[in-house]
């Protein structure tokens, strides 16, 4: 009986389960048993807990699906487990990287196909630019094959007033004032966030630098 439970068709997937994490010669054990990941005891030993791991998960659905923890960091355990197919099992990994822009959330790899480019020019950009969310929303103002020059972008200082975000040099532009005028108000008035705002109420001419004592 114990031998012909072995051509169950789970008991490849739940031995490997074992495997995982508690074989420190599985090449995968790595990322499972040196982590602190574990199989529920239910699901240990031969054939009892074999048994209460078919009973638990099911039939298997479908050749392709693996066993994934919903949790990537929890155990394998009835709790915790579902059957899966590649691509969501990837998609759960530790390194799978999740991009957030406005209130859409895809892998890296989702919004690279949406904006047809490849994962490997999504992140040059993202290091080119600072970040990946940066980098999804610079699609719109820098397509794919125009020259752009990045200096501007990427080494300027990006002040942010009531909300608006824009570098120094384009506060500059809106306010007409030179980079000498911006600075010297920002010394008047701390910072240049507030500098930018108080040109609102006073235009650079009136603004009164603090006088500085001579030493006798």
């Amino acid at each position: 009986m114990k031998n012909s439970q072995k051509y169950h068709p789970l008991y490849y997937r739940w031995n490997n389960m074992l495997a995982r994490c508690y074989c420190q010669g599985c090449p995968s054990y790595k990322d499972y048993g040196a982590r602190g990941v574990t199989v529920d005891k239910c699901w240990r030993g031969f054939p009892e807990g074999f048994n209460v791991f078919v009973a638990d998960m099911g039939e298997l659905p479908s050749a392709n699906m693996t066993i994934e923890r919903v949790d990537n960091d929890g155990p394998y355990s009835p709790n915790n487990c579902i059957w899966a197919d590649r691509r969501t099992q990837a998609l759960n990994r530790r390194r799978t990287i999740w991009i957030t822009v406005g209130e859409v959330t895809l892998c890296a790899t989702d919004w690279a196909r949406q904006l047809g480019v490849s994962s490997t020019t999504l992140k040059s950009r993202a290091k080119t630019i600072g970040s990946y969310e940066e980098a999804v929303e610079s699609f719109t103002w820098w397509p794919l094959g125009k020259r752009i020059h990045l200096r501007p972008y990427v080494n300027a200082r990006w002040i942010t007033v009531d909300g608006e975000t824009l570098t120094s040099a384009a506060w500059r532009r809106r306010l007409g004032v030179s980079p000498g005028g911006l600075y010297k108000r920002a010394s008047v008035y701390g910072t240049l966030e507030a500098a930018i705002r108080s040109f609102t109420n006073k235009p650079l001419r009136k603004v009164k630098m603090p006088k500085r004592k001579i030493a006798a």
